[in-house]
């Protein structure tokens, strides 16, 4: 007893500090996720984050470790939670309600690529949405994720289970719910601040067929088209309209007139320079910076010295609604199934100027070609049925120089005095067709085509200076010829640009020597046709930078299955109390040695006399009074007993 005493007396100098340092430790492990065996990831794309004319738009944060809810949980649910919601589901002031909230972060699912009659019917909302997310600076993480089986499957728990419809319940009873039931936990593989990019660098790609002669002094007709895209996430602004339309008819003009500009018999007198601008989607960076570099640098080519007119190609892949609606309510019926949709989508080149250009100029004589020729190509028999109808409209916009930001890419040369204007299937750049959008993932690559040929057909019989008689509309018609509109180039260039995205900060780079994949490529297709082809880099104003961009633009959304706080907070406060009982058991361990010892010691006494009296009764029980014998009372025997021994 003594060595077990020692051993006790030698833990009862050590062993109470060191369980000081553990039981924080413990405690601390002790909350940690449990994470299932299901667990799974899926990618998401994180709201667009820039600086553009000094104000800084878009998601400030990036990281997430927070618990999921669904959207439709009670609001006091919400707080420092994530909210998985379908894009379908949400508006403007929904959004700003969940923020006002207290939410932690955003998750928005997009809707299926193959839903287009959902996304068609909900396109306005969806616009003012992404518009609004452009415009406003959110403190909290927001990301994009595409639709799938497994994050369709985690919604549906979130709106059933824990976390999803606030039903009113007793507070016993939520914490029941709440210590039994499972939840989601969301976490970002990426930790880290969004950091702004360094002196990024944009590029502009030109590339020129010279006319005939030797110098510089032929007339010159400028294309241009922006290549990068906007959309509300940077990683998912694919842009196949706007531009990548205005992208592919440049590429098919300018590999359809270098068979013309190749032969002698063929080559025009007039230059054809094809721009590929950068930064289109602020303020036409690039295309101020092209300008800057030719008109005005002392080494400035004589290209621009007699520019008859430059021609821009803005988002002329899709047939644009004409929105006419007829509302007829009535108390029977709701607004939404009374609204009777009278309009239909129309095929419309419209062709925007800044200046009403003269009927005798070269600009003015274009557009009398493209209305002929458009009108004639409509008529062919074997156009496509959307073609049937083809018409060019006029659309005269003043400058607004109180604004910062302009309208369309033509007024960046009107302000130069140069002649431009710009060809677009959208009628007015302040409507919501003019919103950059995520969900522009397709074009009409057969509108394409046919608005590829009725532009080279006018632009053929611009430079070859045709009269509006002798414009038959036939120069590209042969399908044999290797002069026609070649649908097949169309479509590979339409499937690799809408699948590539190409917002401006993914497309830039901080070294000159470094050049973004997408800017290669259309490089090397501009060289397979053109000559004098040149990639130029160009950098913001340090003094007052254009704009400015930021990194992490998508990550993985990883998803456990978790425990929930409460159930977490139990757990310490069991394990906690678990250290306590054994910290105060060592602690006290020489009472309770005390008192183990007494209580071993009473047991042993106890045990003794037991023992012993059984033994006392064993020796009574050898001699006994035998029945029936005489009463002794003192007067037999000398002692007044008689004792007989029992046989």
């Amino acid at each position: 007893m003594r060595e077990f005493q020692d051993i006790f007396d030698s833990y009862n100098s050590w062993f109470p500090y060191c369980l000081l340092v553990a039981l924080p430790i413990f405690i601390a492990l002790s909350p940690m996720p449990v994470v299932s065996a299901s667990a799974h990831d899926f990618p998401v794309h994180r709201l667009a984050q820039f600086e553009y004319s000094g104000t800084l738009v878009g998601s400030k944060a990036a990281a997430v470790s927070m618990d999921a809810r669904s959207a439709k949980a009670d609001a006091s649910n919400l707080l420092r939670k994530v909210v998985v919601v379908r894009l379908l589901d949400v508006t403007s002031t929904s959004l700003e309600t969940m923020i006002s909230q207290g939410v932690g972060a955003i998750v928005l699912l997009l809707p299926n690529k193959q839903d287009t009659n959902t996304v068609h019917e909900n396109r306005e909302t969806l616009l003012q949405l992404e518009e609004h997310l452009l415009a406003s600076e959110i403190e909290i993480p927001i990301y994009f994720a595409e639709d799938s089986e497994s994050i369709t499957q985690l919604l549906n728990d979130l709106d059933f289970g824990m976390g999803g419809v606030g039903q009113k319940t007793s507070a016993a009873q939520t914490l029941f719910n709440a210590i039994g039931s499972t939840g989601y936990q969301l976490v970002t593989a990426s930790s880290g601040i969004p950091k702004q990019q360094h002196d990024p660098i944009v590029r502009n790609i030109e590339g020129t067929l010279r006319a005939r002669g030797e110098d510089d002094s032929q007339p010159t007709i400028v294309i241009v088209a922006h290549y990068d895209t906007l959309g509300a996430a940077p990683s998912l602004s694919y842009g196949a309209d706007s531009n990548g339309s205005g992208v592919i008819v440049l590429l098919e003009l300018a590999r359809m007139f270098s068979r013309l500009y190749k032969s002698s018999k063929t080559q025009p007198s007039v230059n054809l320079v094809f721009l590929l601008s950068a930064g289109g989607k602020f303020n036409y960076f690039g295309t101020k910076k092209w300008l800057e570099s030719h008109l005005d640098s002392s080494s400035s080519s004589e290209l621009l010295s007699d520019v008859k007119f430059c021609l821009c190609l803005d988002s002329i892949g899709n047939t644009q609604l004409s929105s006419k609606v007829e509302d007829k309510e009535s108390e029977e019926h709701s607004s939404k199934n009374s609204r009777i949709e009278t309009s239909k989508r129309e095929n419309v080149l419209h062709m925007h100027v800044s200046k009403p250009p003269k009927e005798d100029s070269h600009s003015g004589r274009f557009f009398s070609s493209l209305a002929a020729i458009s009108e004639k190509i409509g008529k062919e028999s074997n156009m496509p049925e959307s073609a049937n109808d083809v018409q060019v409209r006029y659309v005269h916009k003043k400058i607004n120089l109180a604004d910062e930001k302009l309208a369309w890419e033509h007024e960046r040369f009107s302000i130069r005095r140069l002649p431009a204007f710009t060809l677009s299937n959208i009628e007015s750049h302040d409507t919501l067709d003019r919103v950059p959008t995520i969900l522009d993932r397709t074009v009409d690559t057969k509108q394409i085509a046919k608005n590829a040929r009725i532009i080279a057909e006018a632009l053929a019989c611009t430079i070859f200076d045709y009269k509006e008689t002798s414009c038959q509309g036939t120069m590209f018609q042969d399908s044999s010829s290797s002069h026609h509109v070649s649908e097949q180039h169309i479509q590979e260039w339409s499937d690799y640009l809408s699948s590539t995205p190409r917002f401006a900060g993914l497309l830039a780079t901080n070294k000159a020597s470094e050049h973004n994949k997408v800017v290669k490529t259309l490089a090397e297709a501009l060289k397979t046709f053109t000559y004098d082809v040149k990639v130029v880099d160009h950098k913001r104003d340090k003094r007052e930078p254009e704009f400015n961009f930021y990194d992490l633009h998508q990550t993985t959304m990883n998803v456990y299955k978790v425990k929930p706080a409460v159930f977490d907070l139990i757990l310490s406060l069991g394990i906690a109390g678990y250290l306590f009982v054994v910290y105060g058991l060592i602690i006290k361990s020489g009472v309770i040695y005390g008192f183990m010892s007494n209580l071993m010691q009473g047991y042993v006494k106890s045990s003794l006399n037991a023992s012993n009296s059984k033994s006392n009764g064993a020796q009574n029980h050898a001699y006994t009074t035998l029945p029936g014998s005489p009463k002794i009372n003192g007067h037999n025997g000398t002692n007044g007993t008689t004792k007989i021994k029992a046989f």
